[in-house]
């Protein structure tokens, strides 16, 4: 070997620790933000690279908490032919002390994760001393004073100092309550009274939809406890065990007279912004502009949230396109989100003005009424590209000609300057008119393919509806729109739906399997009776014509869940 073929060698081999090093990340996370004192927190380290990562360095926590044990866990993947190797450091740990506690930045595999905030409480309201025994049952709410649609956040913590062999815990039943279940379920270890006990905790949203005092009723646990008594664990038997929680109560004030005039919007946080602006401020008449306007509530459902719209605008046709939506949840809160796209298309040159956009809502947090906003927007619009624009602001009157052309002896615009005006004119018919041409083409090939199906002896129909005998699902719906109330229908009809389509898990994902636009409407009606009852009346007689002779489902679905039925269901 040459020597030059040893100095490549050799450098090739020191840098690969350096190769290594540069392709490993490291993160940390906790399993909650919030805890109690005498309970734990689960840390979690995930160190991404090409080799096994060594154990942190914990020594950092030990001032704020105390380590109650450690694990790692490895795993290998291969993607497109490169190797990584994932390693997970979980930490068990116990706050000495209340208040907010920053987790330092830990050194990891030549890295360092970012530092993590914890807020630690006093002790459990939750709990009274006089609670004793091996399984507990807790549930509390995130505040004792809400408004009219507002979200409250109610957590249920069972708590169990013995071993299950199985177990269910119920969600909380009672007419005319709406509730939603979020994120999924924390397992983590407390102590009450001097016991150390594990802990599942569970959250859910519940919506207060009308003044007074709201009674968030007891849930309840039936399960088996293993029963062992010195026998063999295998061989052991069980007993019954069970637990009932404490109610709830939570004092709701009505809707303001300042909240009464618009849409109410009672959320946590919510924003409001305009997207797709050019960033030079220009654009070209008959060059549509895509702008997207866009509404986030946390604390709302999607089906709460107002639909949105441009105002007019001089100088430009607005052509809206369909609206997306969705709700998603952060563990704790729901966050619906609404999102409409635009086509903007400049019809003459000049300055194209977006007034200001507004909207009014109600802070949750601070308790009073705030306003979203868009600022104003100006937009200069040139002619179309390559064709004579004439000219603005001149303080005599008079039009630049266009190359070539000579301006007119009297001061007035050259002949070229009106056949720029029409040329702008004619871009924009002419978009107009493949927008007519298409539509005309997808109506001609709806009345051919009636006509195909009529000649085989059917009729097209927009999806498949259940014409068989009523079901119990149907009596049950048509008992609890006759009750009127908009929860107990949007269950019964959950439950109907499920009877023959046990996949479907609320009402949204009801709505998105059906084929019926009316079907679809009066769910989304439904929806906006139950989450804005001081704003949308029920309108009962509407879903019991809508859904009258069952369900028309769509004919093509993708399937709406791919995993099993949950255990405990949404109730919508």
């Amino acid at each position: 070997m040459t020597t030059a073929r040893r100095l490549v060698f050799l450098l090739a081999f020191a840098l690969l620790p350096t190769a290594a090093l540069a392709q490993v990340t490291a993160r940390a996370s906790l399993d909650r933000t919030q805890a109690r004192m005498g309970e734990t927190v689960a840390l979690t380290i995930t160190v991404d690279g090409l080799q096994q990562a060594a154990p942190p360095d914990l020594s950092p926590l030990s001032g704020d908490f105390t380590v109650l044990g450690s694990s790692t866990n490895s795993s290998l993947s291969i993607i497109n032919g490169q190797r990584t190797l994932r390693t997970e450091f979980g930490v068990a740990l116990r706050p000495n002390h209340p208040g907010t506690i920053t987790i330092p930045a830990l050194d990891v595999a030549g890295q360092r994760t970012s530092p993590l905030s914890l807020h630690v409480d006093t002790a459990s309201a939750a709990a009274p001393s006089a609670r004793q025994g091996p399984v507990l049952l807790e549930a509390a709410a995130d505040t004792d004073h809400a408004i009219v649609g507002q979200a409250i956040s109610y957590t249920v913590r069972l708590l169990y100092a013995l071993d299950l062999a199985d177990g269910s815990l119920g969600d909380p039943q009672t007419a005319g309550l709406s509730m939603r279940r979020v994120g999924n379920d924390s397992n983590y270890q407390a102590q009450r009274n001097g016991t150390t006990y594990r802990v599942l905790e569970r959250h859910y949203v519940v919506f207060a939809q009308h003044a007074g005092k709201l009674t968030i009723p007891p849930v309840s646990f039936q399960g088996e406890a293993l029963d062992q008594r010195g026998q063999d664990p295998f061989f052991a038997g069980t007993s019954p065990v069970s637990a009932v929680s404490n109610s709830v109560e939570v004092e709701v004030d009505p809707v303001p007279d300042a909240g009464a005039k618009g849409t109410w919007l009672p959320a946590s946080a919510l924003t409001l912004k305009l997207d797709g602006l050019p960033a030079d401020g220009k654009a070209h008449v008959g060059t549509p502009l895509t702008l997207n306007l866009t509404l986030e509530a946390t604390g709302l459902p999607f089906e709460v949230l107002p639909s949105l719209s441009l105002p007019a605008l001089d100088g430009a046709d607005v052509y809206p396109d369909k609206a997306s939506t969705g709700t998603r949840d952060d563990g704790t809160s729901l966050i619906g989100r609404r999102s409409q796209a635009f086509a903007v298309v400049p019809t003459r040159a000049g300055t194209l003005s977006i007034p200001e956009i507004t909207l009014h809502w109600w802070n949750t947090r601070k308790r009073a009424m705030e306003t979203a906003s868009v600022p104003a927007a100006r937009i200069e619009v040139s002619g179309a590209p390559g064709a004579p624009v004439p000219a603005t602001g001149s303080s005599t009157g008079a039009v630049a000609a266009a190359p070539g052309v000579a301006a007119a002896s009297d001061g007035r615009a050259p002949a070229a300057a009106p056949l720029a005006g029409r040329d702008t004119i004619s871009a924009v018919s002419r978009w107009k008119a493949i927008t007519a041409a298409l539509a005309l083409v997808w109506l001609v090939t709806l009345v051919l393919a009636a006509w195909l199906w009529r000649r085989r002896g059917r009729t097209p129909r927009a999806g498949r509806l259940d014409t068989g005998p009523a079901m119990a699902g149907h009596k049950g719906f048509l008992a609890a729109v006759t009750a009127g109330d908009a929860a107990g229908i949007g269950q019964a009809l959950l439950r109907w739906a499920r009877e023959t389509r046990p996949s479907v898990r609320n009402l949204g994902e009801l709505s998105v399997a059906l084929g019926s636009k009316p079907q679809r409407e009066a769910i989304e009606g439904l929806q906006r009776a139950r989450f804005a009852p001081g704003e949308v009346t029920l309108d009962a007689q509407a879903l019991r014509h809508a859904f009258e002779s069952g369900f028309a489902w769509a004919r093509r679905v993708a399937p709406v869940h791919d995993e099993l039925p949950p255990l405990y269901p949404d109730d919508g």
